[in-house]
């Protein structure tokens, strides 16, 4: 059985997609054993491992994002808060 979240994000649609896939960040906000498998061409990424499922970014409000996560197993609204800590820290960090 899957869930579904949406969450707005304050960062670009490429910053957090990017923050996502980003290898040296899942393990921050997936549980482990998960991989991560872009589909080229657009911001949707299938999550495969401890937590199936399918995350997409679009364009949000005022330059931000919408995030999209449906999950089997984890809560996807505890992941997507994992994940915006992750994407606040990597937007700040430049």
């Amino acid at each position: 059985m899957s869930r579904q979240a949406v969450r707005g994000m304050s960062a670009p649609p490429e910053v957090v997609f990017s923050t996502a896939t980003d290898p040296d960040r899942t393990a921050a906000w997936l549980p482990g054993g998960v991989d991560t498998a872009p589909e080229p061409g657009n911001l949707t990424v299938r999550l495969t491992g401890a937590a199936d499922g399918l995350l997409s970014v679009r364009p949000g409000d005022a330059g931000g994002s919408s995030v999209e996560l449906e999950v089997g197993g984890p809560d996807p609204d505890d992941l997507l808060r994992a994940l915006a800590r992750e994407v606040e820290d990597n937007f700040n960090a430049g």
